[in-house]
């Protein structure tokens, strides 16, 4: 850096000193040893965490947030699976009525309400949507192996019941 004399003396005229064109070429001096200093600064810091340069830092940047994307989009089919399989469970099978019921149940959910308790809360607002039949095809499941002949309760309860209509 040049002395400050010598700055002051080169932006003297006629025994006025230009402040302004001192400043500025301070400035300059103070800047280039800044940016010296924070390039060695920076090299050494990136050569300390395993970095050979700032390309290979900023190659590992952008691999760090593709990383974040698909763990952000991961995490949020693992939260619809939740989310439907908790639904299905309580036998809403119609796709349809369990993204309405998740969309709808996952708006009250908040810092405060997990799934688990929106999910109850809405169940108790609205029963009439979880209110579900039996899924059946109208077959008799008969197990592999076994007759057509009544099996166990139904044979006991024909034999003490003899009017009964299973």
């Amino acid at each position: 850096m040049d002395r400050i004399d010598r700055i002051v003396a080169k932006n003297t005229h006629d025994g006025v000193i230009d402040w302004e064109a001192v400043e500025v070429k301070v400035n300059e001096s103070i800047n280039g040893i800044v940016a010296k200093d924070t390039e060695k600064a920076i090299a050494k810091y990136l050569a300390d965490k395993g970095f050979k340069d700032e390309k290979a830092f900023a190659d590992h940047l952008a691999e760090h947030e593709t990383l974040k994307t698909t763990h952000a989009e991961l995490t949020a089919k693992q939260e619809k699976m939740l989310r439907d399989t908790s639904l299905l469970e309580l036998g809403i099978t119609d796709a349809e009525k369990r993204d309405y019921l998740a969309y709808t149940i996952g708006k009250k959910v908040d810092d405060k309400t997990d799934w688990a308790k929106a999910l109850a809360i809405y169940q108790e607002e609205k029963p009439e949507l979880f209110a579900t039949k039996p899924i059946t095809t109208g077959v008799k499941v008969v197990p592999p192996g076994a007759t057509t002949e009544k099996m166990g309760f139904e044979k006991i309860l024909e034999e003490k019941h003899p009017g009964i209509k299973l």
